[in-house]
């Protein structure tokens, strides 16, 4: 815990603010700062909004027009995060979302080892993926590989806990079998690759 609570404040402290859409991340944080703003993802095509020039183009990178209706070309996974996010604390808060979601995929790394190849392994896997560039990368930003990460990693966990939960009555492995499914099948929601 210590270990993804130091990795979530150091992405946290470098993180990026990309706002503008001229990549993914800006995608992803204006697709999850409009959810946060009107709770849908149709976004009306309105040259108004931008004092009524005539000649705007909304179908731009990450964005696709039909009907009158701007549609964001990404799932909704990460977008829903970063809306609950911009709920919490505004635009800043959105922004400091991948930083969580880093700390917390970091955190479900450790468990899945810790399951697999014992206590002592868990934490060095964790420092090691904490440490590697790409990890760092992407917690700086809006991205969806670690919440694909939290779900894929997390959903492994708890199936693993339903194999060896304690064959009672009570069926706590069934719930935590079910809980694993439902978090491995969440992971479309972010990214089908």
């Amino acid at each position: 815990v210590v270990i993804a609570a130091g990795f979530g404040l150091w992405q946290a402290f470098f993180r990026a603010e990309q706002v503008f859409v001229v990549s993914d991340p800006g995608v992803y944080l204006q697709y999850g700062y409009w959810i946060a703003g009107h709770g849908t993802a149709r976004i009306p095509e309105a040259a108004a909004a931008f004092g009524g020039t005539t000649g705007l183009d909304f179908a731009t990178t990450g964005f696709t027009v039909s009907g009158g209706v701007i549609t964001p070309a990404f799932l909704p996974g990460l977008p829903l995060v970063l809306a609950g996010g911009a709920w919490l604390g505004g635009l800043g808060g959105a922004l400091l979302m991948p930083a969580v979601l880093g700390g917390c995929a970091v955190l479900s790394f450790a468990g899945l080892v810790g399951r697999l190849c014992g206590a002592w392994w868990a934490v060095a896997g964790e420092l090691v993926l904490a440490l590697c560039l790409p990890e760092v990368y992407v917690s700086r930003t809006p991205l969806s590989e670690p919440l694909v990460q939290v779900l894929l990693l997390g959903g492994l966990c708890l199936c693993i806990d339903s194999l060896v939960a304690p064959r009672t009555g009570s069926g706590d492995g069934l719930v935590a079998a079910g809980f694993g499914g439902l978090a491995l099948g969440l992971t479309v929601l972010v990214s089908i690759g």
